[in-house]
This record gives structure tokens, sequence and C-alpha cells, in this order.
């Protein structure tokens, strides 16, 4: 992406101008909207993150949360996974039967309380919103006037859970009498802008709940129709979307967390997201929002496919994945909506998708593909150093073309480079392993790249008021001047998917270079990507992958909370794209898809990542997950090296932890961290009661397992 006011087409210049209406909001609310660039973003550090990092105990939800308030305009969906429609739920519990919510005709169902009617839930103060179990999602709003509580229980359904079903909304409708006296109140569905009412009046004893039931079909009865159904078929339908939803989020990888917060959201944000993919014929558009960004971004829609497979979700990757291939054009370019990374995105998601499933059936049917994809790069690498306008120092080798959404004009971007040399490596990754003979071609090819990036930055790299800087565009500089050369805005989300690609190694002098200057020159608020005096959590994640490899574990908790507090809606974990941090305002991009697939994959780099040839384990959990009486565990969760399985129990008090591992049968080697929180030192390891040896500090080297083994850790009194 970066989407922020995205060119693609008409219905995305809609979402554009919805979306700078919210940032103009934000910025009169925080009195900023006249001040300077220089004068908005600091130049110096992350106050309020190294502020939490200077304290001795790990950075937690309750401490990241308790700076800025939480956002101010929460928006969840309801619907049917790959359902070519979605329904969505506003801040004040209005419902949205549109697939473009900023559209003046588009149709809203509003609720009204009272005489005279006002609208239910808006007011915010007496609001509290949650989904049901706490991730389901079924969005539940309650609202306080008086003695009297109204709240509203909203579902998506359709019959069999079919995306050729008609899709409906399900609302319940309840009043709590919580006075001494009988209440009368009436209730008013409004459908704007068809005009259609419907009244109902309903009269409560004290200590007593009165409720209607209503079905709202999205299309099939009429645009504007409300149909009362009894208690008894709301009940049974929400009995069967609990079941559905239950068993859906039980195919892929699972995990069993000790903190709730976490534990609900990543269900969450799998549901959510699932909503944002549509069913079109055979095609499976991963949109990165619903209700605006009806359109596929390739970039985003690839790292969608990877965060599937990450979590155990292969065949709804594939169809994404399949989904992608088909729109490659004839010379092998793929590029939608987005830009250059587009195509190295997506060849990367090819390759992980195989190394995750290791389905040779899968991959001799898109390796057609994959080698159109390689051959359209070495063609224009060819053509590159042909280019005279790429024979200077900084461009020789490197491919001229749009770098991302919001900048169309053809530029030489690293973040661009960085992603298409990625695809090129790991397609012959792949490739070998079919013998394919395009496979070494590409991969000489990938190096000669790869050298040809590094030497360009190495010549492109700045030194400013004493501090070392990368330029992202070295041709032009464009991103430092729009900051005034500070590492905010889009300098650090760009600069955070450089990292994410994974083509600097973390301690790589450029990588140093990048994070240093993030850190030091505005480019952080508590931890996140800095943009237009808020943030953009999402692109934070390259940032916070590189500190994880680099064991800073603290900078990647910190912003990992500050995710979870700051970038989506809390108690129904909807992900949103921009965010006024210090008021809570934020744009309407929610529930993001982007913002699901880097809070998912960031979650299970924390408890498994793979290097080369080794498996690290539990390396990047808080210390507060193995408290006394904590369990930690993992099941099924695939790796390129196969499936593993483990199980943390926390006896700390007792002097003990115990881990039980199911290794991939293949033998990786296998690392594991167990994070004291009383930070004691190791006194004894045994494993499968043998002593061990192997460890140090608070790392264990458990060799190449291949069948389950137990760890017991005995820590110093």
């Amino acid at each position: 992406m970066v989407k922020k006011f995205s060119r693609v087409n008409s219905f995305e210049g809609k979402a554009m101008k919805q979306k700078i209406f919210f940032i103009v909001i934000a910025a009169l609310a925080s009195g900023c909207l006249f001040c300077s660039r220089q004068e908005r973003v600091s130049a110096g550090s992350d106050t309020y993150g190294e502020g939490e990092l200077a304290g001795e105990e790990d950075p937690s939800f309750e401490s990241v949360a308790r700076y800025f308030p939480p956002l101010l305009h929460p928006r969840e969906a309801v619907g049917v996974p790959a359902h070519p429609h979605d329904i969505g739920v506003r801040e004040d519990g209005s419902l949205e039967f549109t697939d473009d919510a900023s559209a003046a005709d588009a149709l809203v169902c509003r609720f009204q309380v009272g005489e005279p009617p006002l609208p239910f839930a808006a007011d915010q103060t007496r609001v509290i919103r949650r989904l049901l179990d706490g991730w389901l999602p079924v969005v539940i709003i309650s609202y306080k006037n008086e003695s009297l509580v109204y709240e509203q229980t909203v579902f998506g359904y359709s019959d069999g859970f079919r995306t050729d079903s008609d899709l409906s909304a399900f609302v319940r409708f309840s009043v709590e009498n919580s006075g001494e006296k009988a209440r009368s109140t009436a209730l008013r569905v409004v459908w704007k802008p068809a005009g259609d009412e419907h009244r109902v009046r309903l009269t409560v004893l004290p200590g007593e709940t009165a409720a209607v039931f209503w079905r709202l079909p999205y299309e099939s009865r009429g645009r504007s129709a409300i149909e009362p159904i009894s208690e008894q078929i709301f009940e049974a339908r929400l009995s069967e979307v609990k079941e559905f939803w239950q068993n859906w989020i039980s195919k892929g990888m699972g995990l069993n967390l000790p903190e709730a917060v976490v534990a609900q959201a990543w269900k969450a944000w799998l549901c959510f997201s699932s909503l944002n993919v549509d069913q079109k014929n055979d095609k499976y558009e991963a949109h990165d929002g619903i209700g605006f960004y009806e359109a596929i971004f390739g970039y985003s829609a690839a790292l969608y496919a990877h965060a599937l497979d990450l979590w155990g979700r292969p065949n709804e990757a594939e169809r994404v994945l399949d989904t992608l291939i088909s729109y490659q054009n004839k010379d092998g370019l793929y590029t939608q909506n987005y830009g250059l990374p587009d195509h190295g995105a997506l060849l990367f998601a090819l390759a992980e998708h195989f190394r995750l499933t290791r389905n040779t059936d899968w991959l001799r049917r898109v390796a057609p593909n994959i080698v159109a994809g390689g051959e359209w790069i070495l063609s224009q690498r060819e053509a590159a150093r042909k280019d005279r306008k790429n024979r200077t120092a900084v461009a020789y080798g490197l491919i001229r073309f749009r770098p991302y959404c919001d900048y169309p004009d053809p530029a030489i971007d690293y973040y661009a480079d960085a992603y298409t040399c990625l695809g090129l490596e790991e397609a012959a990754a792949a490739l070998e392993w079919l013998s394919d003979p395009a496979a070494k071609r590409f991969k000489a090819e990938a190096a000669r790249y790869r050298q040809d990036l590094l030497a360009s930055m190495k010549r492109a790299a700045i030194e400013r008021d004493g501090q070392k800087i990368l330029p992202l565009e070295p041709e032009t500089h464009r991103l430092l001047k729009s900051t005034n050369y500070r590492a905010g805005g889009y300098y650090g989300l760009v600069a955070s998917m450089l990292l994410e690609s994974g083509f600097l190694e973390p301690k790589n002098k450029q990588a140093l270079w990048i994070t240093d200057f993030m850190e030091k020159r505005g480019g952080l608020i508590l931890g996140l990507c800095e943009f237009d005096g808020g943030i953009d959590h999402a692109y934070t994640y390259g940032y916070l992958l590189t500190q994880l490899q680099r064991d800073e574990v603290k900078r990647a908790l910190l912003g990992f909370y500050a995710m979870l507090a700051y970038g989506m809606s809390r108690n129904t974990y909807s992900g949103v794209e921009c965010t006024q941090i210090k008021t809570g305002e934020n744009a309407l991009t929610l529930p993001h898809l982007y913002s699901a697939s880097q809070q998912l994959r960031l979650l299970r780099m924390l408890l498994v990542r793979e290097t080369d040839d080794s498996l690290l384990l539990a390396y990047g959990i808080p210390r507060s997950w193995l408290a006394q009486g904590n369990k930690v565990s993992l099941q099924n969760g695939p790796t390129r090296f196969g499936p593993i399985s483990f199980e943390m129990i926390s006896g700390i008090d007792e002097g003990e932890i115990a881990v039980n591992i199911d290794p991939p049968k293949s033998g990786p080697r296998i690392k594991l961290c167990l994070c004291s929180p009383l930070s004691k030192p190791m006194a004894a390891v045994h494993v499968d009661r043998r002593s061990w040896k192997r460890f140090s500090g608070e790392i264990i080297d458990l060799g190449r397992p291949s069948k389950r083994i137990l760890v017991q850790v005995n820590y110093q009194p």
C-alpha cells in the first residue's frame, strides 16, 4: 500500500476524500492543522516509547494503553467468510448495507431510542462495546440512558454459511430497566436514504428486560426490508453462528495464551480478515477494506496469503494466491492497484506457500507463473542496465517503476527493488525443488541484483546533523524532503516495509542506519510508525521484526502492545489505518486487512521464528506469560521445517518450568528461550529426564530432536 491517498479508481477517490476528512478533523482536534511539519513531528526520540523501554518490566498492554485514549470511532463488520457482501457496524450501532460506505446513496439502517427519538449509542462515554465470547464476529453494543440500558446484538448469516446465499443481519434489541418503576420506551429503525421506518413500543417492568428481534436482508427482500422474528429463531441462528465460527477458527494453528486480550485478539483478526475476502465466481478477492478500499492491492493481498499460511490455513491462502496469479500479465508482470512491490511480494508468497506446505503438486501447477514472473525481472534488469537514465551510480541495474499506491510516477525506490530482488531469490529457491532449469539463472541474477542494490545504497547514503541516513529514493530524496529530513511520515512507513522484506540482514549497516534514524528523528510514537502527527501501526511490522531478530524483545513488545492499544478498537480488535494517537481520532478504515495480516504475522514471530537451519521457540513472548501457573501452548504450527507443537507450563514459584515439544520430523535445530518472569538464572536443565548442558542465559540449544521431548528447567532459589 501505502494507500494513504490512493489514486486507483473512482471508488478509491471517495475513500481518499473520506480519509483526508478524518485527518483534517484529527488535526483540528489536536490544534495542529496549520503547524509546520517540523513543529508537528519531533526531531528527537520517541519519548513515550523510550520511557516504557527504560522500565525494568516488559512493556504490557496495561502499561502502554495508559498514555492516550482509545480509538474514538470504532467500526466492525459482520457476515460470512468470503461472502461478496458484508455489513458494517458503525460506532452508534448503525448498519451499513453497501460496498461503498462513502457514497451519498449508501444504504444505512439507523436505530433510535426513546421519545423524542435519539440516536442509539450516540454518546460514546456511555457505551460498552464488545464481541460475543470476546472474539466472535457478533457485535454487542450497550448504551445506558438514565435507568434504561439498551443493548444491540448483531451478526451476519446466510443459509449454510454459503457465499452464494443471501446475506442477512440478525438483530436483537433489548431494554433493561434498572429503576424502581415501570418504563415505556420506543425503538425506531430508520433506513437512509430510503426514508422507510419501523417502530416498536416496549413497556419494561422494574428489574426486567424486554427485547425485539429482527432480520434485515442485505438485498433479497428489498433494500429497506425489516422482518420481525421470534426469539426462538434468533437464538437458533445465533447458536448456528457460534458453532460455525468455533469450528472455523479451530481449523488452523491453535494457541492457548494466558493473556486474555491477546488470546481474543488473534481470533478476531482472523475472523475479520476472512470477511475482507469476497468470492466472485471462482476468484477469492482479498480487499483491504469492507465498505472502503474495495479493490485488490497486490502487495497487501500477497502478504495476507502469507499470514494465512503461517497460521495453518493453506487452503484459504491458496485460493487467494490463485486469484492473484490469474491477474498476471502475459509477460509475467503482476501489479494490481499498488506498484512494483506487488510483483516481488507475490513471488515471495508463492514460494513461502510451498515452503510451509511442501505441496509439490501445487508447486508444479504454479511453476509457469513463477518462471514468467522471474523472466520479467530478468528482462527489466537487462533493460535497466541499458537505460541511459539508469547509468548513474545509484540507479544502475535498478528497476524504474511505480513504487506504490500514493506515488504513481516511476522512480528508483529501494523498497520496491528489495521486494523484487527477494521475489527473484524466492522464485529460484522454489524452482530448485523441481529441478527447473530457470532456477540456476534466477539465482545467479538475484545475486547480481543484490550486489547492485547494496552498492547503490552505499553510494546513496548521506550524513545530516551527525546522522547517517539512507534515502529510499536515491535520485530525488523525495520522501526525506517531504518530512524535512525527519524519519516520520512516508519515509518511516516505506523504510519499515523495506526492512520487512528481509533483503537487509538485521545487523547490516543499512538496516542499522534505518532503525537508528527512526528512533532518533521522529519516526516513532510508542514504538509505532509516525504518520501526520499520528501513527500508522501496521507499517511498523518490518521495524519490529528487525528488532526481534536482533533480540531487542522489549522494543518488539512495545510495538506489539501499542498496536493492540491504538491500532484497533479496544475490546473488538478491529484494525485501522491511520490514527491520531494523542486524541484518539481515527479514519474509518476498519476493519483493515493489511493491519490484520501484519498483526497476525508479528504474533506468530513472537512465538515461532525460523532462521536458515533453526527454529526459535518463544523468543519474543512477554515474561508475564510464564508467571506461576500459566500455560502457553501452540498446536500444529506450520514452519519451513514442518509442523510444530509445544506447551510451556510454569511452576516458577517452585523453581521449575516444563516444556513439551513435538518437533518437525525433519529434525531442524531447535532453540528454546525461557524468559523467567523473576529473572532467575537457570540452575539445571533436563531433557527427557536426562541432564542437559547446552544452555546459556535464557537459551537452551536442544539440538535436532525428531520426536516428542520433555524439557524441565530448574531455577536457582
